[in-house]
């Protein structure tokens, strides 16, 4: 993003931000209470809830579509996903990223409503770990 980017001011068309707390795994323990998303910066960590227009404009009940709306209103930037608050808070540390969103786990729920609906999950909505291994076959061990 450009360095004279307001990113907070951008974000603020589509979410009531708020001050949340400075240590990374404070504010991701703090997303669901809140009922929203977080962001780590340079300047400050924060939450950020989502205006009723967002949430009526995103694809999905997830995060992880709120959050592709949201960016869809800022200058050209690349996004790189990350396992953990601790990987995300690394690479904004290490200069790597200027910003590092924090998305709640997509429940269950979500992921059926989404799969019932015929739609596709967003990119990185279901990233879990570890995986199983390509090719892993279960076959019943009963006669």
């Amino acid at each position: 993003l450009p360095e004279d980017l307001d990113l907070i001011g951008a974000l603020a068309k589509h979410f009531e931000i708020t001050d949340a707390p400075s240590a990374p795994d404070e504010v991701r323990r703090a997303l669901t209470s809140a009922g929203g998303l977080g962001l780590l910066t340079a300047g400050g960590n924060y939450l950020l809830v989502p205006r009723p227009e967002l949430i009526a404009e995103a694809e999905a009940d997830l995060d992880s579509s709120r959050l592709d709306v949201a960016l869809s209103g800022l200058p050209a930037h690349e996004v790189v996903y990350q396992h953990g608050v601790r990987n995300a808070a690394a690479a904004l540390a290490e200069g790597r990223a200027q910003a590092a969103f924090l998305l709640r786990p997509a429940k269950v729920a979500q992921i059926a409503e989404t799969a019932h609906s015929g739609r596709r999950m967003p990119p990185k909505t279901t990233f879990f770990h570890p995986k199983p291994r390509t090719g892993f076959v279960f076959r019943s061990v009963e006669g």
